[in-house]
């Protein structure tokens, strides 16, 4: 009705207009209408006149009618409108097909009645006929005129036909005689007022319910409003407002869990700081004796540590039960302890035999003892028998480790890294400090001009699409990476294994455990590697450059609720190895033999990164695609994916071409640098070839006793580039180093920089001189001072040196440089330092060493050099950390991309496993760089070994000698 009003008040003179028919002229003045046809079935044949009375426009907006003209009254005719009356025009009348219709057999467009008021009975002239006219009413166009009681225009409105009434052919109504005094029964009123408090009540009821289904948690004024409306229900219904203790496990490890009695098993655990007492129990549900150090609290947890004692072997599985002070808890978090109790020799037995003693010949006793133990067999006689278990191994064991294990080992991690959770004093019975260490507290800022991050010609950052100005990481969000052993396990602890490209954040080896003295290595297993073919003449063959594997002892409770094969997860202590290869396979061996624990992944797609595990030994990793063209056809990706390792099943992936953000500026997208994960703060940190930094929060949900697995991320990404840098060259091909809240990478430009991640800023950048494609390594000293180690290749120059340089890594201060003079010969693609280093310990704490490709002949003299050519192809080369100067050097056959690793004795003797490109593998003495052995391997070598204690793995490339290596160090 408003519509039609509307046209009313603004009519379109050119336009046929609708006219009111409730009102029809008797005489001249008759409006001609179109006749009725199909189209328009109810309306007036083309004959058909109306008469129009004149309308006029109310002040308020609606259209009145006028009053009564020439002093007609109600009951009286009027006269047709003359010349000087027109009637205004009203409503065009709408086109055929027009959605407003006219439907036959019924009134339309009818008057509403005031709902308090009652229908008077129609009288007058018009009674009976087709249309009642009368004037035209605010807000009732079609009203008729009144009878008895002359027509007021402000009158109630009347005259209204009945619902059951009849349109005939032409549209009109036949009204029924009424009488004058009949009147229609009054119209209930509407409860407005009351329905409106109704929809209030069910409003406010439904508003409740919903502040009540919001976590507890809920910040802000709506985390404010949800708990007063709870707090109110709940003092109504007479229950306990108070709040209920947050009780939650968050992490759980474990050191020394493998191994011979007497051993320290050291448990440490963080929980919710509503907990406020731990225990373990056995596989039986008895509480197990533990000693328990104080415990630390930080922003949002508590950390607790327990030390479980074992004198006589323990082999079993653990659960962790923790409490608030109502009920202990399960949390269904375990750990296997696989501890071999004391071998008994039988000489013991004669020894502390009374009846032996009084054999006819004592002397055959005390002879057979200086035979297996000459020194120690006199003591074990005369002492009691507590201390027989440690005589029963060599005096050697005992002695070596406690005092060698200290200086070169255990004493600068503890220094090295110190972490939130507790510190462990070395010993062969580890006992726990009086409260655990804390990470320093380290703020980095530029020390010179040539450091100053003002040369950054720009530095965005993204959140998504949008681009920050400014980002601060909240407190609980803010990473805090470990570097060295810390980076899974606590100092003096046996990591998980070899969870990252250089073994940890801080990329200095990639080898745990220990060795014995070795001579020689040998082949233990071999596993064949596929191919992918691509576009072309190109085939991609077994292991590439940048791919090193990743080796692993998962828990029990992991390995059992796996995909692995049936007799692999029963394998206790079982070591997967897990490598990407170029043939687009992510291969997954035992350690100990080199079968398939679980089928291969077919990624598709060819690999050139090492594969990283979450360093809390949660079933995550994540591994980085090298090319999308291949001959099945392109890839519209190339993807850094996460896999839920039980199921391998994908988790997620990051696109490193940007989709349609266009936000890096390198068009380049392949990762071929391996991340990193803080677990700490439950972030992945790593950087692209398109030379963006990213930062992911990864929110996982993870449940052991169920077994599932689940990841939100939140990236947050920086793009940066150096002023008047080439784009290409913001690529970023080597994996980035961390501690704490900082990461340390450099670009295929040779740009160092140290962003902060908290609020993704430059602290300090530097120019190296050339592209850097080595790992950037960190090393934190005996005096608490972080050092950074690069080395660069000859790339962008034509000609010029190798260049090892040494940094504050807090202030981009260089300490040293090594400058070694490399040339490119006709066949090499890159000379220089293309490998990673070997960040020295043990016997070796004093070297840095790196592996350098063609190294010209007026350079340094290299051990083992072969005469003649401009070039020795090869070298290994030890530097000083102290000074920078070349300590020892030693000739391979060949150029190198492959990183050496060392391995080290319990006493810190190292022994340096070094690869050259035509498959040579050499075992260098730490020290002097001296040759101990070599091994061929068929296939060329171009990724990097890792070792798992005596075990080493290594990948080769070729067609048709393509392998997975064991190698055996003995």
């Amino acid at each position: 009705m408003s519509d039609f009003r509307n046209d009313m008040n603004n009519p379109n003179p050119e336009q046929p207009v609708r006219r009111r028919r409730s009102a029809r002229y008797e005489n001249g003045g008759a409006q001609q209408v179109p006749p009725q046809n199909a189209a328009n079935q109810g309306m007036p044949a083309a004959d058909a006149t109306r008469a129009v009375p004149p309308v006029r426009p109310a002040m308020n907006g609606q259209t009145q009618m006028h009053q009564p003209v020439n002093g007609v009254r109600a009951g009286q005719p009027r006269q047709p409108v003359g010349q000087t009356q027109q009637a205004q025009p009203v409503a065009p009348r709408q086109p055929v097909g027009a959605q407003r219709s006219y439907p036959q057999g019924q009134g339309y467009n009818q008057p509403r009645y005031p709902q308090d008021q009652q229908r008077r009975p129609a009288q007058g002239p018009y009674q009976g006929s087709s249309y009642q006219s009368g004037p035209y009413q605010q807000g009732n166009p079609y009203q008729q005129n009144g009878g008895q009681g002359a027509y007021n225009p402000y009158n109630n409105l009347q005259g209204r036909p009945e619902p059951h009434q009849k349109m005939n052919r032409t549209g009109e109504i036949p009204m029924e005689p009424q009488l004058a005094d009949q009147v229609e029964p009054p119209r209930k009123k509407r409860h407005g007022l009351l329905i409106t408090l109704i929809v209030l009540v069910l409003v406010m009821a439904l508003a409740v319910v919903g502040m009540m289904f919001l976590p507890e948690d809920t910040d802000g004024v709506l985390g404010t409003v949800r708990n007063t409306v709870v707090n109110t229900i709940n003092g109504v219904l007479g229950k306990d407002t108070a709040k209920k203790a947050k009780v939650e496990l968050l992490d759980l490890s474990a050191a020394n869990t493998e191994g011979e009695a007497p051993e320290s098993v050291i448990f440490t655990l963080t929980t919710t700081k509503d907990t406020n007492a731990v225990r373990l129990t056995d596989e039986n549900g008895d509480v197990m004796a533990m000693s328990e150090t104080p415990t630390t609290d930080n922003e949002d947890s508590r950390i607790w540590m327990l030390t479980m004692n074992i004198q006589d072997g323990y082999e079993g599985m653990v659960t962790t039960e923790i409490t608030a002070g109502d009920e202990w808890l399960t949390t269904y978090r375990t750990q296997t302890i696989q501890i071999a109790p004391v071998q008994q020799q039988p000489i013991d037995t004669v020894a502390f035999n009374p009846e032996a003693t009084e054999e006819p010949a004592p002397t055959e006793a005390p002879t057979a003892v200086p035979t297996e133990a000459p020194t120690a067999e006199p003591t074990v006689e005369a002492t009691a028998t507590p201390t027989v278990p440690p005589t029963e191994a060599p005096t050697e064991e005992p002695t070596e480790a406690p005092t060698a294990e200290p200086t070169p080992e255990p004493t600068p991690e503890v220094t090295e890294e110190p972490t939130p959770m507790p510190t462990i004093t070395p010993g062969p019975s580890p006992t726990p400090t009086a409260a655990p260490t804390e990470q320093p507290a380290m703020t980095a800022s530029f020390d010179g001009a040539d450091a100053d991050p003002s040369q950054m010609k720009a530095a965005f950052i993204y959140s998504g699409s949008k681009t920050l100005n400014v980002y601060d990481r909240i407190a609980k969000d803010q990473v805090r990476m470990n570097g060295g052993d810390d980076y899974t396990t606590l100092p003096g602890g046996k990591p998980f294994g070899v969870m990252t490209f250089r073994g940890n954040a801080f990329r200095q080896n990639a080898a745990i455990g220990t060795v014995g003295d070795i001579s020689k290595m040998s082949v233990a297993w071999q596993t064949p590697a596929g191919s992918l073919a691509s576009s072309g003449n190109t085939v991609y063959y077994g292991i590439g450059e940048g791919a090193q594997p990743a080796i692993i002892k998962w828990s029990k409770e992991i390995r059992e609720a796996s995909n692995m094969y049936t007799d692999k997860q029963s394998t206790p202590a079982l070591k997967e190895v897990i490598i990407a290869g170029l043939d687009g396979k992510i291969y997954f061996l035992d350690l100990a033999d080199g079968s398939a624990t679980r089928d291969a992944i077919n990624f598709g797609y060819p690999m050139k990164s090492t594969v990283s595990l979450h360093p809390l030994g949660y079933p995550i990793m994540a591994v980085g695609q090298y090319a999308r063209k291949v001959k099945s056809g392109m890839g519209k990706t190339v993807d850094l994916t996460f896999y839920n390792a039980m199921t391998q099943s994908k988790l997620y992936s990051i696109n490193g071409l940007d989709g349609n953000k266009k936000r890096a500026y390198s068009d380049l997208g392949y990762f071929n640098t391996s991340p990193l994960f803080d677990r700490n703060s439950d972030t992945m940190v790593t950087v692209g070839s398109n030379g963006m930094l990213y930062v992911t929060k990864l929110n996982t949900e993870f449940d052991y006793g169920l077994g599932t697995l689940k990841i939100k991320p939140e990236t947050i990404n920086l793009a940066t580039k150096y002023s008047k840098q080439k784009d290409e060259t913001t690529a970023v091909e080597s994996s980035l180093a961390m501690y704490g809240s900082y990461a340390f990478y450099a670009d295929m430009a040779g740009i160092l920089r140290c962003v902060d991640t908290t609020t993704m800023t430059v602290k300090w950048a530097v120019k190296t001189g050339d592209a850097v494609t080595a790992a950037i390594s960190l090393e934190l000293d005996e005096n608490g001072k972080l050092w950074l180690y690069t080395a660069n290749t000859l790339d962008n120059r034509s000609k010029g040196d190798c260049e090892i340089r040494r940094y504050d890594a807090m202030t981009g201060r260089q300490d040293w440089i090594c400058s070694i003079p490399v040339m490119k010969d006709g066949k090499a693609t890159v000379a220089g330092a293309s490998a990673s280093a070997i960040v020295g310990r043990g016997d070796i704490d004093d070297l840095v060493i790196y592996t350098v490709s063609y190294i010209k002949k007026d350079g340094p003299d290299i051990a083992g050099a072969e005469a003649g050519g401009k070039t020795t192809p090869g070298a290994v080369i030890a530097v000083r950390k102290a000074d920078g100067k070349i300590a020892w050097t030693r000739a391979l056959d060949s150029a190198s991309h492959s990183s050496p690793i060392a391995v080290y004795t319990e006493g810190g003797k190292s022994y340096v496993v070094a690869a050259s490109g035509k498959g040579m593998l050499y075992l260098l003495e730490g020290t002097t760089g001296s040759v101990i052995n070599t091994l061929q391997l068929e296939g060329n070598i171009e990724g990097s070994p890792a070792a798992y204690d005596n075990t080493v793995v290594i990948g080769t490339t070729g067609k048709g000698k393509s392998y997975i290596y064991g190698i055996t160090l003995e």
